[in-house]
């Protein structure tokens, strides 16, 4: 293969795809763009010298000169790292050659609004970078971060801000401590009454639960009952409740899925019989019309054939097939026979069972319903029993809660009116310092949302002579440096978003 294309077809190609040393792109001998396949050649558009892919498991595949050359001397060597990036943005948009003053370089990525993504691994000088921006004017920097991120310390503004809000405004909030401290006494007498009633409360309060409980299950039975009936195991009040209609309405429901599953069956080879084109040869007219793939050559008692030639002719010609091996030799011929077979009585076979098949469903239905009825009644008979039982217990505990509680409600009133009159107090404090603190929150977290400080220790002092934008490639996020020492953090989307749609 010819891969030296004439120089002067190269013009329409430099307008809007372009190659660096390794690259992801190139061209064949008619100028069309091609990406790498093993064992390929191609021409670099930029210098036109030979180019070859390098196709391996691991990294992405990309283009390499054949032989050491001058292709842009700005052209750092290629990396995974800029391979990855190139492909986040639209092929045309990649390796793209500007040219302007008798001069011509490749950017990495090109926008459709004319903005220019330079990826930068190794470090350049300040004269690089002045003059590259010099170059391209409207572009943004996004240097891989990797190699200096062991040296690179953050911290986030919003965090470190509240953390000394926080500080602030600690000693002065919460003053329910000084609410219990003035409740010392009462608090004292109350707890004496209370270990004397906690007991006999606490149990009251568990049986009102239960008989309430039971009342509620009482009225949703049918739900219970359902519940029941999904359940592999029985828990709480229903552990010991196993009554006999639960074990058969499980019974009639995998009945009942094996019958709508043979229904449907029966339903479906019906409806691909009653599909089959009828035979339309006289004294046929019952039989169907079937590739031979269609039917075993053991119902080959079933089938007659018709030479195609003959169908349509005043006498077709039918033959009875005699055998099995008759059959297939039949089939070895399809292309010179039509093959009918007569589907009447396998129809009338699929039509009974399917009848039968819904009868026995209506039947089952009826008779799971009547189960049903009689499971809800077992299950309210033991829930009223149960309550039965639970009811006796609580009057027994109410009789002697009634002493205690008189004792006890005397000494809440008088906790609760100096409870009430110190945390009227708490609050009018604590409101204030609140929403002093609320408010400081709110200009912190908007003023300084995704924003951090940093230090970067042996800092790259040629990117201080920057003039545009510069962002850091830490992997799982991107950085952009807005400040001496401050950073705003985003997420590899975001940056890919602001890039493509940079005004």
């Amino acid at each position: 293969m010819q891969l030296t294309p004439s120089v002067p077809n190269h013009g329409n190609v430099t307008a809007n795809f372009t190659t660096f040393p390794n690259m992801l792109g190139a061209i064949d001998e008619n100028n069309n763009k091609v990406r790498p396949r093993k064992g390929d050649k191609a021409i670099c558009p930029f210098c036109f010298e030979k180019v070859i892919a390098v196709c391996g498991d691991i990294n992405i595949h990309h283009w390499r000169h054949e032989a050491i050359n001058n292709c842009d001397s700005w052209k750092e060597p290629e990396t995974e790292w800029h391979r990855d990036w190139k492909q986040k943005f639209p092929k045309e948009w990649q390796e793209y050659i500007i040219e302007k003053n008798n001069e011509k370089h490749i950017a990495d990525i090109r926008t459709n609004s004319g903005l220019i993504l330079e990826l930068q691994n190794s470090s350049i000088s300040n004269l690089t970078i002045q003059i590259r921006e010099n170059f391209y004017q409207n572009m943004v920097w996004l240097i891989n971060a990797d190699y200096f991120k062991n040296n690179f310390q953050i911290r986030s503004l919003v965090t470190s801000n509240l953390r000394s809000l926080d500080n602030k405004y600690k000693p002065y909030l919460n003053q329910n401590n000084n609410i219990e401290d003035g409740l010392k006494d009462l608090n004292k007498l109350l707890a004496e009454y209370k270990s004397e009633l906690n007991s006999s409360t606490d149990q009251y309060n568990r049986i009102q639960n239960l008989i309430s409980d039971y009342t509620n299950k009482l009225s949703t039975i049918e739900n219970i009952a359902n519940e029941l009936l999904t359940e592999k195991y029985h828990y709480g009040i229903f552990r010991d409740f196993n009554p006999e209609s639960i074990s058969n309405i499980l019974n009639y429901n995998i009945r009942l899925v094996v019958i709508e599953k043979e229904f449907k069956n029966r339903a479906n080879q019906i409806n691909e019989i009653v599909c089959l084109p009828n035979s339309t040869i006289k004294g046929f007219e019952n039989y169907k019309v079937v590739s031979f793939e269609q039917v075993s050559p053991k119902s080959f008692y079933k089938c007659k054939v018709v030479k195609t030639n003959t169908i349509n002719t005043f006498f077709p010609e039918v033959i009875e097939i005699r055998s099995e091996s008759n059959y297939r030799w039949y089939l070895s011929q399809k292309e010179s026979f039509t093959l009918l077979i007569d589907l009447s009585n396998h129809l009338s076979k699929l039509k009974l069972e399917k009848e039968n098949f819904e009868k026995e469903k209506k039947e089952l239905s009826l008779l799971k319903e009547k189960t049903f009825t009689d499971l809800l009644i077992d299950i309210e008979n033991w829930l009223i029993e149960l309550k039965k039982e639970e009811q006796k217990n609580l009057n027994k505990i109410a009789n002697s809660i009634i002493h205690l509680n008189e004792n006890l409600e005397r000494t809440k009133v008088e906790i609760e009116e100096e409870r009430e009159r110190l945390i009227e107090k708490a609050k009018r404090i604590n409101k204030k310092l609140e929403n002093e603190k609320k408010e400081e929150e709110l200009v912190i977290k908007n003023g300084l949302k995704g924003k951090y400080s940093f230090y970067w220790k042996y800092r790259r002092k040629s990117w201080d002579y920057a003039a545009c934008p510069l962002f850091l490639d830490f992997k799982d996020h991107i950085f952009e440096i807005v400040l001496e020492n401050e950073l705003k953090k985003i997420t590899q989307q975001e940056f890919i978003n602001i890039i493509k749609n940079w005004r």
